[in-house]
């Protein structure tokens, strides 16, 4: 383009074009944001949390200091994660909606629900107590030699007890328990079925209350071995409660002798445990429990 020159004796007015309005930044705040990021974060932070789902608990942990859980007393379900709230759940082949409405609970089985939710979490912890104990006296056992421990975090013994424990003790309890009356408990003899006729000593063999077998004590043996191990017994019973060489029978001047061949579950006569290592007299009809078997032997002679 060329170039205009102009005589200072010329007078010519120049008029200024107009210049873009000028976008005004609003002065940094003293901790280095603009006033309406400031703004944004306050009103985050002023946020209220969500309130909790229905039903839903916040829980203290009491193994792991400061560290907190979630609980849900109406199902009992627990979990680490903070739950989101639901207003419907899921409901398989309910339609093409697919969900249905929570139907709240009355105040008073709400109460009832959360005594159930604390009674069940005072009951794991008496198991944890109960644990504890045990540890405490497995550690006041004195071995003949000291074994050295090696040093081991604070808390790295504890146990975790969960609900799936306490329910295999509490069955294991009641097994143990029913077993107990079911060793002590004998059939009486009018209740027994009938047994082949009894020419020389012998052990009729029971289960489920019907004669399955007879160990004969003939005149030509003095003693017999009763046990799992095959070749070594006279008599193998198949049980795992059964020892390798649990009991013997012998032939003495007052009758036949039973002696508990110190077994690791024992001998039952006659519903009470007898001594280990010590021989008994049987009589006639006794009837005896080898270790945790169901078959009960009985001792017969003839008449």
């Amino acid at each position: 383009m060329g170039t205009v020159e102009l005589d200072s004796d010329d007078d010519v007015q120049v008029q200024a074009l107009p210049t873009p309005a000028a976008r005004t930044t609003p002065p940094p705040t003293a901790e280095g944001g603009s006033t309406s990021s400031r703004k944004r974060k306050e009103r985050v932070e002023a946020k209220p949390a969500a309130a909790l789902p229905y039903g839903w608990i916040r829980k203290q942990s009491k193994s792991k200091k400061g560290a907190y859980y979630y609980a849900n007393i109406l199902t009992g379900k627990t979990q680490v994660q903070r739950p989101g709230p639901r207003s419907k759940e899921t409901r398989v082949g309910a339609g093409a909606e697919g969900t249905k409405e929570v139907k709240k609970m009355a105040p008073e089985e709400v109460r009832q629900r959360q005594a159930e939710f604390e009674a069940a979490e005072a009951e794991l912890e008496a198991a944890k107590r109960q644990a504890a104990e045990r540890r405490a006296a497995q550690k006041a056992v004195v071995e003949a030699e000291p074994v050295e421990h090696s040093e081991e975090e604070p808390g790295s013994q504890e146990e975790e007890i969960t609900g799936e424990d306490l329910a295999k003790w509490k069955a294991q309890e009641e097994q143990r328990e029913k077993r107990e009356v079911q060793l002590k408990t004998m059939p009486n003899a009018s209740d027994l079925p009938p047994v082949p006729p009894v020419l020389e000593p012998c052990l009729d063999i029971l289960k489920d209350d019907k004669w399955v077998e007879r160990h004969s004590l003939s005149a030509g043996q003095q003693r017999w071995t009763l046990g799992r191990a095959v070749g070594e017994v006279d008599f193998v019973m198949n049980h795992p409660s059964i020892s390798r060489q649990h009991a013997a029978l012998s032939r003495g001047s007052a009758g036949i002798y039973l002696m508990d061949l110190n077994s690791g579950h024992g001998i039952f006569l006659d519903g009470q445990r007898i001594e280990k290592n010590l021989r008994v007299l049987l009589k006639h009809g006794a009837a005896i429990r080898f270790g945790n078997s169901t078959r009960l032997y009985y001792f017969h002679e003839p008449l």
